[in-house]
């Protein structure tokens, strides 16, 4: 299910190609200095995407001039580095070996020579990438597990299929400090997840029907997949589309000034310049009034953030009466 993101190079800015280039560049030597020389030869645009979105806004990140191995002759590229870029080397590592235990599955024993030889290869660099993040090999296991309960009983349960893959990509986030952003990332990343799974079923289509494997798709339509694109491209327009949203979100937070702005849902954030009241009455949320007229209420999960950040607000507002 690798390879369905890729950079639209002619659509970005020679600033906005360089700072992808510092990306792709260090993930790569991130892959050589945790997991070996080896592990470079697994870095592919899916995984730099993912390395971009759990570095974005760290504030930690530095850019040092580092030589290509793959091309020792050429002059030093500049390479990101930061701690987040380490966790996605770690999480790509991991996706990576369970692709691979994915496909010696789903080959016969002679067929499936070729990847039990590879996946030998990356046993070690895949237990140290585990130890490093046990949580989202966990997760990875866990969703697999489901997938595989589901092509066991040809469910035609299209979206609890999708939705499996989509929770471990999702899990990437939990890497990630700060409730609201880790919250919003996940959600990027779950919807990502779920547009790759229907598009890999649909491009597998006709190779899973002429080796007899489980298509989510073909068992949702009992054969009729093909009739059913319209289907297909609205719900996977709609999981791009909540994706886009959650980025822009993410983006919208880091701009904001966390004084001022808070986030009370996934998808709302608050100016608090604008709150003329708020109800504290309510059990399990609070209800804020922006400009005296319009009421907004804040989820569950974000009460406690919110009280903590009023209770903040009040004590700074005495200090300096």
């Amino acid at each position: 299910m690798f390879g369905y993101v890729r950079p639209a190079l002619d659509r970005l800015g020679q600033e906005q190609k360089d700072a992808y280039q510092s990306a792709y560049c260090g993930l790569c030597h991130a892959l050589g200095r945790r997991h070996g020389w080896l592990a470079r030869m697994t870095l592919q645009y899916d995984f730099t995407f993912l390395a971009i979105v759990l570095a974005a806004g760290e504030g930690e990140d530095r850019l040092c001039c580092l030589r290509c191995p793959i091309h020792p002759c050429r002059r030093p590229r500049p390479c990101l580095t930061c701690s987040r870029l380490d966790a996605a080397a770690d999480q790509s590592m991991i996706l990576t070996w369970h692709k691979l235990s994915d496909d010696v599955d789903d080959h016969g024993f002679f067929t499936g020579l070729p990847f039990r030889f590879v996946r030998r290869l990356f046993r070690q660099a895949y237990r140290r990438a585990a130890d490093a993040q046990p949580g989202f090999d966990a997760q990875t296991r866990e969703g697999l597990a489901r997938l595989r309960e589901l092509e066991a009983s040809n469910s035609p349960q299209l979206d609890r299929a999708a939705d499996a893959f989509a929770q471990i990509l999702a899990c990437a986030a939990q890497t990630v400090p700060g409730e609201g952003k880790r919250r919003a990332l996940a959600q990027l990343l779950y919807h990502l997840g779920r547009w790759i799974y229907l598009m890999d079923a649909w491009d597998d289509l006709d190779d899973d029907r002429r080796k007899g494997r489980y298509n989510a798709l073909d068992a949702r339509f009992e054969g009729d997949a093909r009739d059913n694109r319209d289907y297909l491209e609205t719900t996977a327009t709609h999981s791009l589309r909540l994706a886009g949203s959650a980025a822009e979100l993410l983006e919208l937070e880091e701009r904001l000034d966390a004084t001022r702005f808070v986030r009370i849902s996934n998808g709302e954030i608050v100016n608090l310049d604008r709150v003329t009241a708020v109800d504290l009455s309510l059990s399990g949320t609070i209800c804020m009034t922006l400009d005296e007229t319009v009421k907004v209420y804040v989820s569950r999960r974000y009460v406690k953030k919110i009280k903590e950040t009023l209770n903040l607000g009040r004590r700074k507002r005495n200090e300096r009466g």
